[in-house]
């Protein structure tokens, strides 16, 4: 298991969370996280990732076309505030690794990112989301 990252979730949110990761295998990327285990530490909720997972996560991303791209970012504009964590999942996750694997993204696709990222005044970043 990795340590990536550590995130400030609410109670509520941790599951939401979990199940959002569960179902993105049902999304473009055809692929959920299974083995995921959270360890709270001082208010914050730290997140470990089977290795695995990890490398066929990395394999999906590069899947990831500006058509999909496109509909990812429709997506999270209409349900952005509207409906539960677990239905956003997918885009926080996605955007927050684009932003920090650019080389995943054409030029398009990142300035689709700067247009969602405007609309909604989001910051994506997984660590703190929602």
């Amino acid at each position: 298991m990795k340590h990536l990252c550590t995130r400030w979730l609410k109670e509520g949110e941790k599951e939401e969370w979990l199940i959002g990761e569960r179902n993105m295998e049902k999304s473009v990327l055809k692929f959920g996280f299974k083995k995921t285990k959270l360890i709270e530490d001082k208010g914050t909720t730290k997140f470990y990732y089977d290795e695995e997972e990890l490398k066929e996560f990395q394999k999906a991303m590069e899947r990831i076309g500006e058509k999909e791209f496109e509909d990812i970012c429709d997506n999270f504009i209409e349900k952005f505030g509207k409906v539960k964590l677990r239905e956003l999942v997918l885009a926080y996750t996605i955007f927050d690794e684009f932003d920090n694997h650019p080389e995943y993204m054409n030029s398009g696709m990142s300035r689709r990112l700067m247009r969602v990222r405007e609309t909604t005044e989001c910051t994506f970043d997984a660590e703190t989301a929602p």
